[in-house]
């Protein structure tokens, strides 16, 4: 791997990148019904929307560190690999109403702990 792109750096962003789109799915699908459901599709948009700005902060804080191409290259390395892993885990798990919930919660979760992971690599490229 080149010192620019480091293996933890592009395990973290994967994380982020694949939490981030079971967020959009989520809201793509309308999981949640109910009473709570203007609730639960305001709260998964702002998660969405915040962590999207998260990403950019950081892509921005990595363009900082790096040359201005390592961002590109990072965010084209992302869409191939998350789009190769959606595809095998769909095909592995089905693509479920109970699955794509407990995902969606997963991302809801987990996202902000895979920006500061994300974070914490691009500082120590520094």
């Amino acid at each position: 791997m080149p010192e620019s792109l480091p293996l933890d750096l592009l395990l973290a962003a994967f994380v982020l990148n694949d939490l981030l789109y079971n967020l959009y799915n989520a809201i793509n699908k309308k999981l949640f019904m109910g009473r709570w459901r203007p609730f639960t599709d305001m709260l998964l948009n702002l998660s969405f929307v915040t962590g999207c700005f998260s990403a950019l902060f950081l892509a921005y804080n990595y363009w900082q560190v790096t040359s201005w191409y390592w961002p590109i290259v990072l965010f084209l390395i992302l869409q191939v690999t998350t789009l190769i892993f959606e595809v095998i885990v769909d095909g592995l798990l089905g693509n479920t109403r109970g699955r794509a919930v407990f995902l969606s919660i997963l991302g809801l979760v987990g996202w902000p702990f895979a920006a500061i992971w994300v974070y914490n690599s691009i500082q120590r490229i520094a």
